[in-house]
């Protein structure tokens, strides 16, 4: 089992989902895959899906873009901003033969200049990138929304959870379990308060009773209520010594 503080299991969540993601597209195609890497970290730098509390550009939200241009739904389109634009060619010569194999499933080819060798090129680099996205845009609402495996609701807990704890005067901890398969990938259901941080607020709820979150699902995490019954239990115990 392991252990970490709230800080640091945001972090080790984060890379549960990304290897989880990365594990799902090894089933698709490894230059598929680079290509991936390529545009998130080396082109165009985006951060990770998870708690981005800063709300920065990500490689969902590029792919939510491609999508709405391409079905008319906004003016914008990203293949024209750098650094997207200036990618394009060097994404046909690095992977043509991969250009060529997603340019036969295209239903209109007369979309497709074949006087204009330059144009030819980035359009076919531009469908690769569009199907890419797209089929990694479903991935991630598969994980992240159709609970199939519930990071979304996850995150939530986190965010809420050290929202909730952070004016409490000690330090929150989680215990979690990985994955017999794979290290790295978090068993989601295993997520639970750590048997130190319960010990924590049950010391601090005997001078604090009323103390509880706004949020029924934070007070299940803590175990709120069984801590109280627990310190209501054990006044009862001393009030009858006392008497004795």
């Amino acid at each position: 089992m392991g252990n970490a503080t709230l800080q640091e299991f945001k972090k080790i969540l984060n890379e549960s989902y990304k290897k989880e993601i990365e594990a799902r597209w090894n089933y698709v195609g490894r230059k598929e895959l680079e290509i991936l890497k390529y545009l998130k970290y080396d082109l165009m730098h985006l951060k990770d899906e998870l708690f981005n509390e800063d709300d920065e550009p990500t490689l969902y939200k590029l792919a939510q873009q491609v999508e709405e241009f391409s079905n008319g739904k906004s003016e914008y389109n990203p293949f024209n901003d750098y650094p997207l634009c200036d990618a394009l060619d060097g994404i046909y010569l690095d992977y043509s033969e991969l250009c060529a194999t997603y340019a036969e499933g295209l239903i209109d080819k007369s979309q497709i200049d074949l006087s204009n060798l330059e144009f030819l090129k980035q359009f076919l680099a531009q469908n690769l990138i569009k199907t890419i996205l797209k089929d990694y845009q479903r991935d991630i609402e598969y994980f992240m929304y159709e609970n199939h495996t519930p990071y979304y609701n996850r995150e939530s807990l986190i965010i809420l959870l050290e929202q909730e704890t952070n004016d409490l005067p000690f330090t929150i901890s989680i215990d979690f379990d990985r994955s017999p398969n794979c290290q790295e990938i978090i068993l989601l259901d295993s997520i639970a308060l750590s048997e130190q941080s319960k010990k924590d607020l049950k010391e601090f709820l005997k001078d604090n009773k009323e103390w509880e979150s706004d949020y029924g699902e934070i007070n299940d995490f803590l175990h709120l209520d069984e801590l109280k019954k627990e310190l209501e239990q054990e006044s009862q115990i001393r009030i009858r010594k006392n008497r004795r």
